[in-house]
């Protein structure tokens, strides 16, 4: 088994898999590209967030947490 480089950041990757541990494989740019985990409140998502935030909604809109109470 040979190692392989991460997929540099705006390059094209296979859904989930080949970015770095901080970005993400998304389509988010018209095609699954790397980019960075989102983190600000509001940023457009595909998966996650980073800073607390969830990823939700179509389309996808970083959040904060989401509770229910019973």
């Amino acid at each position: 088994m040979a190692c392989r480089n991460w997929v540099p950041v705006g390059d094209d990757c296979v859904d989930g898999g080949g970015c770095a541990a901080n970005e993400e494989c998304g389509d988010l740019l018209g095609g699954f590209r790397c980019h960075d985990v989102p983190a600000v409140l509001g940023d457009p998502c595909s998966d996650r967030c980073d800073n607390g935030l969830a990823c939700i909604g179509e389309g996808g809109v970083c959040a904060a947490g989401i509770c229910a109470s019973r």
